[in-house]
């Protein structure tokens, strides 16, 4: 929860709703979840809302990547992606504009091992947790002068 704060904080984009979250684990007042769950929105999960001009907060399971940046070309939002730096080296093709990239340090630092992991004897993923903010909206040039200073995706590239 701190990191999230700090990240928010820092890149001055606040979501609106949290997707692929739970009851325990929403991050957002608003939240969608992959189980069923009265409280949730969208019923039949977060594919099944519309998210045009929605602040998304995005922790996705990795094989929901690609669908995930698909409905966003569909429906333009600007999300904040929670990932490991290896999978958006898998999927930076497919990125919307990326208005700027965070290192939150190694995974182990920054989550927690739910109780899942524990008891199915799982791992968290190896390398650094990253959060990405990307867009698919128009954006006006002026609105771009007022974003905190941009991290060059190639500098990022670069500097690993």
């Amino acid at each position: 929860q701190e990191v999230l704060q700090m990240v928010t904080h820092q890149l001055q984009f606040f979501p609106q709703i949290d997707i692929f979250a739970t009851r325990t684990t929403k991050r957002c007042n608003r939240y969608c979840s992959l189980l069923k769950d009265r409280g949730a929105e969208g019923r039949r999960g977060a594919f099944s809302i519309n998210w045009s001009n929605e602040a998304l907060l995005l922790h996705p399971p990795i094989e929901l990547i690609p669908r995930i940046l698909k409905k966003m070309k569909l429906e333009p939002s600007t999300a904040l992606f929670l990932l490991p730096d290896w999978c958006l080296m898998k999927f930076k093709l497919l990125f919307p504009r990326i208005i700027q990239i965070l290192n939150l340090g190694p995974t182990e630092t920054v989550l927690e091992k739910g109780k899942s992991l524990e008891s199915h004897q799982l791992k968290l993923p190896p390398g650094d947790q990253l959060a990405v903010l990307t867009t698919s909206m128009q954006l006006e040039n002026n609105y771009l002068e007022t974003l905190p200073p941009q991290l060059d995706w190639y500098l990022y590239l670069s500097n690993r």
